[in-house]
């Protein structure tokens, strides 16, 4: 047991094609190739929460928040 390393890896979400979920993360990438300011604010956003806080649940929240705003954007 004293050999075992651990490697943080980012996560990873798996999503089976066709559920809300999916079409949900693939309606998101498409509004930020679309819109690239919005992959800068995204960027920022994931920068200052990975500055800032530790707290996974206030870190997904905030993206959270994010996502919904952008999904809810006019076309």
């Amino acid at each position: 047991m004293d050999n075992i390393t651990f490697f943080f890896v980012e996560n990873q979400i798996i999503t089976l094609e066709g559920e809300p979920r999916w079409e949900q993360q693939r309606s998101f990438q498409e509004r930020l190739n679309e819109k690239p300011f919005l992959k800068g604010e995204y960027a920022e956003l994931k920068k200052h929460l990975a500055d800032r806080t530790d707290d996974r649940e206030a870190h997904s929240e905030a993206k959270a928040a994010f996502i919904q705003r952008v999904l809810n954007m006019e076309r």
